[in-house]
């Protein structure tokens, strides 16, 4: 279990960085691709009872 956190915790890092990037450019596809992404990746942690703000970059 501890690996699939791990791995959950980098992607989410990952996604936020693109969403950061994605707004900063101005581009409203990825912002929106990326949304969609982080809230499933999101609901994913919460459903395995990982806090998914608890490891935000």
């Amino acid at each position: 279990m501890e690996e699939f956190t791990a791995e959950l915790r980098a992607r989410l890092r990952e996604a936020r960085r693109e969403l950061r990037r994605a707004r900063e450019n101005g581009d409203e596809y990825d912002v929106q691709v990326v949304s969609g992404r982080l809230d499933t990746l999101e609901r994913l942690a919460t459903e395995h009872g990982i806090d998914p703000a608890g490891d935000e970059a």
